[in-house]
């Protein structure tokens, strides 16, 4: 319906048609112009800011109070928060981020890395699922996983690093893998579960092999999970839902390094070890992730979306 005062279209108009068209005064200016439409609120580049978003209030809600105090100093003086300053750096450069592959709505067999490497993957039976609220992909555990490319990054030899994901378990069968950056003579490393919903991850340095396991019963099926490994200097810890789950700690060999593909769900020549389960979002960074930061990850993606 039509609510304008002066006659319709005359110079002196003011108000909208419908959703259409907007009349606007100035001082010695009259404004006609349509009125602004947005994308769908679920978009593709609306999902993806999304994410990165919510991360950046993950990390910076973790963040060490001397880190804090350091973005506070730079913003005295401006028309800004210290926490904006933050976001700004992240959603520009994507700090310390390796790769991020959050699902989005979508079909086909492309999933998108979001990181500044591009590292997208490939996806080899898993099919989309979940909501727009919680997109996601499911695999089967028979015959299902996806690939990212051989890339160096993958290696995980860092001085330090971190992988996050969150997702849903529809199986615990031992020695079924999540991810596998790892040879079929075991060189590399990958996670992958034992007994008792224990997850373990392995690392091969082409001569030893280290195994740094969570508690017994870390994992249930069904069940909602944000969990992040991570690795500094030679200790791996695990979180399971803002929780320490890491078994007894054990030293850590650096993984040697895997020309082949990254895998999710299975490992390549190993393929009656596939694991189903549904994944809403997976990222890996070349720093350790603090405590904080880890229980701040689960605090903003335990699956209540805005």
């Amino acid at each position: 319906m039509a609510k304008l005062i002066a006659p319709l279209f005359s110079v002196q108009a003011h108000g909208s048609i419908g959703r259409r068209l907007t009349f606007q005064s100035r001082p010695n200016l009259h404004i006609a112009r349509s009125t602004p439409h947005y994308p769908p609120t679920y978009s593709y580049a609306q999902l993806r800011q999304r994410w990165l978003y919510r991360m950046g209030i993950a990390l910076w809600n973790g963040m060490s109070v001397s880190d804090k105090a350091t973005y506070a100093a730079a913003a005295i003086g401006t028309n800004t928060t210290a926490m904006n300053l933050w976001l700004r750096e992240w959603l520009n450069d994507r700090t310390n981020l390796i790769a991020a592959l959050p699902i989005t709505l979508g079909s086909g067999t492309t999933l998108h890395d979001i990181g500044p490497g591009g590292f997208n993957a490939t996806l080899v039976g898993p099919s989309w699922n979940g909501t727009p609220q919680d997109p996601a992909i499911v695999a089967d555990g028979l015959d299902d996983y996806a690939y990212c490319p051989d890339v160096a990054a993958f290696d995980l030899n860092y001085p330090a690093w971190t992988v996050a994901f969150a997702g849903v378990f529809h199986e615990l069968t031992a020695f079924d893998r999540l991810f596998c950056r790892i040879t079929t003579s075991n060189i590399g490393w990958q996670v992958f579960l034992r007994a008792g919903g224990v997850f373990s991850l392995q690392t091969h340095n082409g001569v030893n092999s280290s195994y740094q396991d969570t508690t017994a019963a870390a994992i249930a099926i069904d069940l909602p999970y944000v969990i992040v490994f991570k690795q500094t200097s030679t200790t791996v810890k695990w979180h399971v839902n803002g929780v320490d789950v890491t078994d007894t700690p054990v030293s850590m060999y650096t993984p040697g390094t895997a020309t082949e593909l990254m895998t999710f769900f299975a490992q390549p020549g190993v393929w009656d070890r596939n694991l189903a389960m549904t994944l809403h979002w997976v990222a890996a960074f070349d720093r350790y992730l603090s405590d904080d930061e880890s229980i701040a990850l689960y605090d903003t993606f335990n699956f209540k979306y805005p």
